[in-house]
């Protein structure tokens, strides 16, 4: 049966999904999919961004960013870590360890999800799980709550504004007497990074020489260019292409440099 007029109205009414985004140990504070993200298996799957606070309000807890299954009608997707997704989003944690999050406390979490486009349809109810998080499965999300953008970049813009300002700051072209501390600790020596297992790429190493080239090795075939500093990434580019990489660093309690190549070489935004 058709309506019409104000039986119309008040039947939409009715069927608009009413949201739950927060409970006593967690808030949900964002919800977004990356419409330019290009899986390597799939064009149908797109990755969506869970952005939320866990909250310790009671006793202590855990939390990481593959521990939720995201339930959207009847299909469920469980998180997955995509080390390209958090580059821009710095004020939230997003990492395979977990992390605890005590008594009074709080954490920012992102986890994201590989989606069928077809699953992101409005109208759909979206119920979250994990058994780290109690009291999640009462949350109730809609996907006519989901924010489409073209890239990581602008997510975090509007998920993570001041994350975002910060980590636009980390690709400043460092000063002299940074890069000339990060050269001293990097050349001559090299760092190597194991894909998880099931990729094609079995080993990344990165050498560095001085004053400012490296050659990175893998399956065998070797790259090689220049590299500059910034305040917290070092700039790889390539000779041959001009493809670039940036491989983030920081410093230990010792004054050690540490360079995340999983990061650097993870699957990142097509």
């Amino acid at each position: 049966m058709h309506g019409s007029g104000p039986e119309s109205t008040q039947s939409q009414e009715k069927t608009a999904l009413e949201e739950v985004t927060a409970v006593d140990n967690m808030e949900v504070t964002g919800l977004y999919v990356n419409d330019s993200y290009i899986d390597d298996e799939s064009d149908q799957l797109k990755l969506v961004y869970l952005f939320y606070t866990v909250k310790a309000t009671d006793k202590n807890l855990k939390a990481f960013s593959k521990s939720t299954d995201m339930k959207i009608g009847e299909n469920v997707y469980t998180s997955e870590h995509n080390p390209g997704a958090r580059s821009y989003a710095s004020s939230f944690y997003y990492s395979d360890f977990i992390e605890d999050v005590y008594v009074g406390s709080e954490l920012k979490v992102l986890e994201t999800f590989e989606v069928p486009v077809g699953d992101l349809e409005i109208g759909k109810e979206i119920t979250l799980h994990n058994d780290r998080t109690p009291g999640i499965d009462n949350l109730k999300l809609s996907t006519d709550s989901i924010v489409h953008l073209d890239s990581a970049e602008a997510i975090a813009q509007n998920a993570d504004p001041e994350g975002y300002a910060s980590e636009m700051q980390k690709h400043e072209p460092a000063d002299a007497e940074t890069t000339a501390r990060v050269q001293s600790a990097i050349n001559g020596y090299y760092w190597k990074y194991a894909p998880a297992l099931g990729t094609s790429i079995t080993m990344y190493k990165t050498e560095f020489f001085s004053p400012n080239t490296f050659e990175t090795t893998t399956s065998g075939i070797t790259s090689a260019g220049t590299y500059e500093v910034e305040t917290g990434y070092i700039k790889l580019i390539n000779d041959s292409n001009g493809f670039v990489i940036e491989v983030p660093y920081s410093w230990d309690d010792d004054g050690n440099i540490n360079l995340d190549l999983a990061t650097a070489y993870g699957v990142h935004e097509g």
